[in-house]
């Protein structure tokens, strides 16, 4: 006897984007080479979902517990169509990748007033931007739609794309003798004239909107003029000769070149303390989504500089 839970199964076999470089391919785990594996886990996961049938659209959520297997790459798993959604004709299907949850434990992501609409991850740059922190708070997105499902083919397979990219801010204290203290946030500030405006897309507070239908982000106008990290509250000095990386998830938007960047040092208040001596230059192309984005600097007790990988300032 099949049971209307059997009827309205679908299938998906879900595979993460294919990556020429070894970059973010959803455990985060460094690569050993500047990148960051990106690999389902066989609990835990959460995947959002939108069925859209006409006017119709439906919210659900699965928390992963399928078939992980190519190292990772690729999940398989069942999920049941949602009432209101007639199995009988064809719908389009839209998913979410998002480990991201409200204090009240329920997922966020998708909009409950919009489906189609995701939420995109709140205070991204100001909690606690270590890469362990990044992982457990589930910042990273990625996403899917397709289109004419019919359940009288019940398998399906999607690929995941990525909505943001992963950036990090590697700072090495090399005075022999003085910490540095009070490091309450790093900034990424935007320098130049004019083209400082709208490239920081869910910066401040976050919370913005991508369109999954459209797939394009919404008020994009509203994005601002730097993007910022956060040490935890119990690693704000830098002792002598260490070094501290911090991790932040933004999505860069199509098409924005961003301008010439200026690294500063915040209070609490966002008022700059120290300004890098230099700038990192305009960029000729804008960053792309799923990738890991890495910028070096040191603090010498006296001057704060942009540097290359090996914490040399350049001439």
């Amino acid at each position: 006897e099949t049971t209307i839970e059997e009827t309205r199964t679908l299938s998906i076999i879900a595979t993460m984007p294919e990556d020429e470089d070894p970059t973010t391919r959803v455990t985060l785990e460094s690569d050993g080479n500047l990148g960051i594996t990106l690999k389902w886990q066989e609990e835990g996961d959460i995947l959002q979902f939108a069925f859209v049938q006409g006017e119709i659209k439906v919210k659900s959520h699965t928390e992963l517990d399928g078939k992980v297997s190519n190292n990772g790459k690729k999940v398989t798993f069942d999920i049941v169509v949602p009432d209101g959604i007639d199995t009988a004709e064809p719908f389009d299907l839209y998913g979410l990748y998002s480990n991201y949850r409200d204090t009240d434990g329920s997922p966020n992501g998708i909009s409950e007033e919009n489906p189609t609409n995701v939420i995109l991850t709140r205070n991204p740059g100001s909690i606690d931007n270590t890469l362990g922190a990044v992982e457990t708070r589930g910042d990273v997105m990625l996403y899917f739609k397709e289109a004419e499902i019919s359940l009288s083919n019940p398998l399906t397979r999607v690929t995941f794309k990525h909505l943001g990219s992963l950036f990090a801010i590697s700072l090495r204290n090399t005075s022999t003798n003085d910490d540095l203290i009070d490091v309450k946030e790093l900034r990424l500030q935007g320098v130049g004239g004019g083209t400082d405006e709208n490239w920081a897309y869910n910066s401040g507070a976050g919370g913005q909107i991508f369109d999954l239908e459209n797939e394009e982000f919404q008020n994009k106008e509203t994005s601002g003029t730097f993007i910022s990290f956060t040490p935890p509250e119990d690693q704000t000095t830098l002792p002598a000769e260490a070094t501290a990386t911090l991790w932040a998830w933004y999505p860069p938007l199509p098409d924005i070149n961003w301008p010439a960047l200026r690294l500063e040092m915040t209070d609490n208040s966002g008022t700059a303390l120290i300004s890098s001596e230099n700038f990192k230059p305009t960029r000729a192309t804008a960053p792309e989504a799923g990738k890991v984005y890495h910028f070096y600097a040191r603090w010498d007790g006296t001057n704060l500089n942009f540097t290359d990988s090996d914490f040399n300032v350049s001439p």
